[in-house]
């Protein structure tokens, strides 16, 4: 018997021969690498969406149905992971103070309160004679002697800094302060950040010089000030975190240990 292209002989009977789906192939390929690729934000959606619509046609045409129905579950589970994702980390509470209007005043408020207090430390902390990296990769050093230098970039001592004199309230001070200025929620504190209060401590920055490029460009007598709000989970612990409390932006202090 004769044969063509699409036709075979099984015994003395022809039998016409399934065409390959080659959209359905080309689906679950796209469908593969949006499931693989679920982690990151685009791309399940750059294969997904060809994949889904590959596999519908791939459903519709061809008579195995195992390839389309496949790649559109694997291109769903790809872009649904990623939704879910974003969707989990959008709410969570990170704490990112709101500016109010009594946020601004605080603001100015801290200016008068900071240069009321005298340079410095009377309370034992954890803070002093340590090198500390910033969640910037700047550089503060905390001399014993009560002077700091905050330098722009870590182990970069020719970069540009801060200098001066700087100022540690802890514990109870530091939360009273706190409180008079922006608020301070003592029981929400204790129990969402596993610290106590004695671990709250507020670092002052008295700022008298800005040197760039090897030149104090502030105006001699000038000062300026910074006020970091940051607490400890524990003594032993090599990192502290907090907040700005004149911008509210958060901060993020890692002690250099450099041998």
């Amino acid at each position: 018997m004769e044969n063509n292209e699409n036709q075979y002989v099984v015994g003395n009977e022809g039998v016409k021969k399934e065409p390959t789906d080659v959209v359905g192939i080309i689906a679950i390929v796209l469908g593969g690498l949006a499931f693989l690729t679920g982690f990151m934000l685009v791309m399940p959606f750059i294969f997904g969406i060809p994949s889904i619509i590959l596999g519908i046609i791939s459903v519709i045409r061809s008579s195995k149905k195992l390839l389309g129905i496949l790649s559109i579950v694997l291109s769903s589970i790809g872009m649904i992971s990623v939704i879910v994702f974003v969707a989990v980390l959008w709410n969570i509470d990170f704490e990112e103070p709101v500016k109010t209007q009594a946020d601004i005043e605080a603001i100015e408020n801290t200016k008068v309160v900071f240069d009321n207090i005298t340079v410095g430390n009377e309370q034992e902390e954890f803070l002093t004679g340590y090198s500390w990296v910033m969640g910037d990769y700047s550089e503060l050093q905390l001399d014993d002697d009560g002077s700091f230098k905050w330098w722009q970039q870590e182990n970069d001592y020719e970069s540009n800094h801060y200098a001066g004199q700087y100022k540690v309230i802890r514990g109870e001070l530091a939360v009273d302060i706190l409180d008079a200025l922006v608020g301070f929620d003592r029981e929400g504190f204790e129990k969402h950040s596993g610290a106590i209060i004695d671990d709250v401590h507020i670092l002052v920055l008295f700022n008298e010089q800005w040197i760039i490029d090897g030149e104090n460009v502030m105006i001699p007598g000038e000062t300026s000030e910074t006020a970091l709000y940051i607490y400890f989970e524990d003594e032993q612990s090599d990192v502290a975190v907090g907040a700005n409390v004149q911008t509210f932006n958060n901060v993020h202090l890692t002690k250099v240990n450099r041998d």
